[in-house]
């Protein structure tokens, strides 16, 4: 939980030391219908280190409120108008995606989900590392690493893709690109195609 809290502060740090503009505190649907905050708002029951919560209105009206950590970096409105993929970063590191369901602001997928559903894999540390052993067996049991998560497009299909780096710092600077497509319908994510390439930092 410490840990969570320094990764932030370390984020906050470096956005504020390369000169970038404020994260947004709002994000709007292209219609202007919705919004997704970032609320100075601790719920309760939280983890004591989600000091925040994220938040999915339609026009003034409150849909839901999930507590969190970091601030918004992106959203990504569906095709059809039915879904919203949300970048909340939430660290240096880690998993910072979020799926909405537009009708009822119901959380089809969370930050590092615990319990996903069939076909969803986790985005945690762990199961990235599985994932990319699984392919690239070179990375053993001792590699140290950092791994990143988040929402990239819809396609004109309507399916949603999610870009995922895991990165080697002490083995000549590798990195490996996942790069996730799903399928969503009322019930979740549907993975239907991965891909995945190693790669040298830089080149």
């Amino acid at each position: 939980m410490i840990l969570r809290a320094y990764l932030l502060a370390i984020a906050l740090l470096c956005v504020s030391k390369i000169g970038a503009a404020e994260p947004p505190s709002q994000l709007r649907s292209p219609n202007g219908e919705y919004t997704i905050r970032i609320l100075d708002q601790k719920l309760p029951g939280a983890d004591p280190d989600f000091s925040v919560s994220i938040a999915v209105y339609h026009g003034g009206k409150l849909l839901s409120q999930f507590p969190t950590i970091g601030f918004l970096t992106a959203a990504h409105w569906s095709p059809d108008g039915r879904f919203v993929a949300v970048n909340n970063r939430r660290g240096t590191y880690g998993d910072y995606f979020w799926v909405f369901h537009l009708r009822d602001g119901r959380a089809l997928k969370q930050p590092s989900d615990a319990s996903p559903l069939p076909g969803q894999p986790m985005y945690s540390s762990e199961a990235l590392l599985t994932r990319v052993r699984a392919k690239f067996p070179e990375y053993g049991q001792a590699a140290y690493y950092k791994f990143g998560a988040h929402a990239e497009r819809w396609t004109d299909a309507n399916e949603l893709e999610i870009a995922a780096v895991v990165t080697f710092t002490h083995i000549d600077n590798d990195l490996v690109r996942i790069f996730d497509t799903y399928a969503i319908s009322e019930d979740g994510l549907r993975l239907i195609r991965t891909h995945m390439t190693k790669e040298r930092q830089g080149a």
